[in-house]
């Protein structure tokens, strides 16, 4: 009898044993999910952090664009957002480095959160390289430093680098305007004479205050149908450009 009854306790202290290891396993599988779902969270809010820029872009892409070597000065933008619908919600926090020019104002800012918002930053080059004598190439890069760090960064050159040409001929109802875009293409200007229309079908072109704007997604060849009112005159030419381009 004695032997019976100190066995039912080893019993009891067994199982007791294997309930507690059962509920000690439960609580670390729960305790791995918090922590998977705390750093799926922290991935999730890293997603909703947008820098992005008209022209600047990340290091690895390799920015590259022509400026007119007379301008005195030229400008690009700093967003918040990747499109309507992906703003960040905090406030962007971010500083600029400019080599062979500077910048008109602070080279720092900040763009506030919540809402689409942006950036202007100006750009005033020097006039000549330190070294050569002629127009320095022109390095901007613009890191955010708070929610997130991000760089952008791109490269101006002062040189009519990328070039256009114009196949027409009297009595043609439309002229064909072929653009080669070296670098990393953007918004280039083109002003037309009198009679002549850019065929505003074409979804890359804007018109706005007298002048047409063509948006190149990068560098590459493309067309643009010119529309004649006079079909008498003749606008056959071509020549060198840097984001602006005039049809005599």
């Amino acid at each position: 009898m004695i032997g019976k009854r100190t066995k039912q306790p080893l019993r009891t202290l067994l199982v007791c044993g294997g309930l507690g290891l059962a509920l000690l396993a439960g609580a670390g599988v729960t305790a791995a999910r918090y922590v998977m779902q705390n750093r799926q969270s922290g991935v999730m809010t890293a997603e909703e952090f947008y820098f992005t820029s008209d022209l600047l872009r990340e290091p690895s892409e390799t920015a590259l664009y022509y400026i007119d070597p007379k301008a005195e000065t030229f400008s690009f933008r700093l967003f918040n957002y990747a499109d309507s619908q992906r703003t960040t919600p905090q406030a962007i926090e971010y500083q600029l480095a400019v080599s062979g020019a500077a910048t008109a104002g602070s080279d720092a800012g900040s763009i506030a959160g919540g809402a689409a918002g942006k950036s202007v930053i100006t750009i005033t080059p020097s006039q000549v390289s330190a070294t050569d004598g002629n127009p320095a190439d022109i390095t901007v890069t613009a890191k955010s430093t708070s929610p997130y760090k991000k760089t952008l960064q791109a490269v101006f050159k002062r040189s009519l680098g990328n070039e256009y040409t114009v196949n027409d001929g009297a009595g043609n109802t439309a002229a064909v305007l072929t653009v080669t875009c070296a670098d990393s293409g953007g918004v280039i200007k083109i002003s037309l004479p009198s009679g002549v229309i850019a065929d505003q079908a074409d979804d890359r072109i804007t018109y706005a205050d007298g002048v047409y704007t063509f948006t190149a997604p990068g560098s590459g060849v493309y067309s643009v149908v010119l529309l004649k009112t006079e079909v008498s005159g003749d606008y056959s030419c071509e020549g060198n450009f840097a984001d602006a381009i005039t049809i005599p």
